[in-house]
């Protein structure tokens, strides 16, 4: 598939930095506050934000082996004339492994003149995302250059933790919704027949549909989509049949359109 449809997942947005009155953050002189170090994301975010980032690769092309993603932090002191590592903490329960599910783009430095710079991550595509989920979290930790004295922000009463970023990290497909809580579900099912992954995949790629017609309900689909779309996918399952190309499903069954499919 060529097609590359970025949902919540990999494509992570950072949240632009924003200052509540009752909680501002200051850039402290070094010689009474030192250099703290903190997750600027996590600065930026209010009591009603997911602090477990979810990042999803199962409406990815099948080409897409590895995905970065770039972890802003801040610190509070001066600039320096010379890049200065963080220090990252990764706990053992973790189950997103280093060296299996990510490694660190470059080695984890505040660079030379900044005072805000990213931890950059490579995610792999790893076979066993197809079928479960893994978790990481990243804690920052003191060292010879950064101090952590900073960990918390309060907001409307709500902590927030400043000094660790989570993040949840899978493969796995996830089921339209218009086989699932759309009101023509029925209708779904008479013209396009049951759900599969490799259906789905097949019809992503064969009709260049917009996937978020297939899985955001607020988008929507409508009745003459879902008929003009079943029929045109069962000529070309037809055609493709004729010239020795069967299209199989996740189970191994010939994939075909609904009974209502002309």
């Amino acid at each position: 598939m060529k097609k590359l449809f970025k949902y919540l997942l990999f494509s992570i947005s950072f949240l632009s930095l924003f200052a509540c009155k009752e909680d501002t953050l200051d850039l402290y002189d070094e010689n009474t506050s030192g250099n703290n170090i903190y997750f600027l994301e996590n600065y930026s975010k209010t009591r009603y934000d997911k602090f477990n980032q979810v990042i999803s690769l199962g409406l990815a092309s099948a080409s897409l082996t590895d995905t970065i993603i770039k972890i802003p932090v801040r610190i509070t002191g001066p600039k320096s004339e010379q890049d200065r590592p963080i220090n990252v903490v990764i706990p053992d329960t973790c189950t997103m492994k280093e060296g299996i599910h990510f490694d660190f783009q470059t080695a984890p430095v505040i660079r030379a003149n900044r005072t805000v710079d990213t931890i950059s991550l490579i995610l792999h595509r790893t076979e066993d995302l197809l079928s479960s989920q893994v978790y990481l979290k990243l804690t920052l930790q003191p060292n010879a250059d950064f101090i952590t004295n900073i960990a918390t922000k309060k907001n409307s009463g709500y902590t927030i933790d400043l000094l660790s970023y989570e993040l949840s990290y899978d493969d796995m497909f996830p089921v339209p919704y218009i086989w699932t809580t759309f009101a023509g579900k029925s209708t779904v099912l008479g013209y396009f027949g049951n759900y599969s992954r490799r259906k789905m995949e097949l019809m992503l790629e064969v009709l260049k549909a917009n996937p978020a017609v297939f899985y955001d309900s607020k988008l929507g689909i409508s009745i003459s989509q879902i008929i003009n779309w079943s029929s045109y996918m069962k000529y070309w399952l037809n055609k493709e049949k004729i010239e020795g190309n069967i299209y199989l499903d996740d189970a191994g069954n010939e994939i075909t359109m609904g009974p209502y499919a002309k």
